[in-house]
């Protein structure tokens, strides 16, 4: 008997559960003896408080990799529904990717206390912390947590851009094993020279409302294989420097500029660009 669950979808051996806006939320409902049927990877959670689940149920989630909360009400909410599934995977294999997006958070700021409750999560690779009108977070506690093992980070569509210069640094550089950083959205307005550390592949910076790229803002990033400059209010790019030390460019996007001048060897040195 399964109840609370708003949609199911079985693919050979991979489930993935969704649960949606429902009348209770104690997975503890959850009864089967078909637990060799089950082998859930992912579990999606909308707009729903997870207040426990029963020992019985545990088979179920023994296996998941990756959690995300939509539309909670606060952070301390998204992180114990995470929580709730966190203790019922196996050690060996640890919660990979989490994703807290879409919040209704009345307070904006990610505080250090906050973000110490991520501590339980040792093993995160992947972070989404988009679309959640986040404006400030303590820098210094989110590099301390993830500066080892986060490979993948979304800030997409928040107001970092609010944040000081110094502390979005601090973040951009301070994640060392960092692959993949998403800040779009953000209105950063502008950008500086050695902001990003040399271990990114991908780094999205769409609609962040730049209007130029200051000399040396991508120094460094000779491992970068993917950049995105979408929707921004470029005019100019009359460096030849600007991209290069982005020795393995390969994709490059300038979409929805407003560009009227480019210098003829800006390319000159991104020989595997497509």
């Amino acid at each position: 008997r399964i109840e609370s669950l708003a949609n199911i979808e079985i693919t050979n051996e991979l489930l993935k559960l969704w649960c949606s806006s429902a009348g209770t939320s104690d997975f503890g409902v959850i009864r089967t003896t078909e637990q060799e049927l089950f082998k859930i990877s992912l579990v999606e959670i909308s707009n729903v408080r997870i207040r426990a689940i029963r020992p019985e149920a545990t088979f179920l989630f023994e296996q998941v990799s990756t959690v995300k909360v939509k539309y909670a009400k606060n952070f301390e909410d998204a992180v114990q529904v995470a929580q709730a599934f966190n203790k019922k995977i196996k050690p060996e294999n640890g919660l990979r990717t989490l994703s807290i997006c879409q919040g209704n958070f009345r307070v904006r700021a990610l505080t250090a206390p906050e973000l110490h409750t991520l501590r339980q999560f040792d093993r995160l690779e992947e972070l989404d912390l988009s679309r959640n009108w986040l404006e400030e977070m303590d820098t210094d506690a989110f590099v301390e947590l993830f500066s080892t093992n986060l490979r993948l980070l979304k800030l997409n569509s928040n107001c970092l851009g609010k944040m000081k210069t110094e502390k979005l640094v601090a973040l951009t550089q301070g994640l060392k094993a960092l692959t993949v950083l998403h800040l779009d959205s953000n209105k950063v307005k502008s950008l500086h020279a050695n902001m990003f550390y040399r271990s990114l592949v991908e780094l999205s910076l769409g609609f962040i409302e730049i209007s130029a790229l200051r000399s040396g803002v991508f120094n460094g990033l000779d491992r970068l294989e993917k950049l995105a400059l979408d929707e921004n209010q470029l005019k100019s790019l009359n460096d030849q420097r600007l991209f290069a030390g982005l020795t393995s460019l390969q994709h490059l996007t300038l979409r929805h500029n407003r560009l009227v001048s480019l210098h003829q060897n800006i390319f000159g040195q991104t020989a595997s660009l497509h």
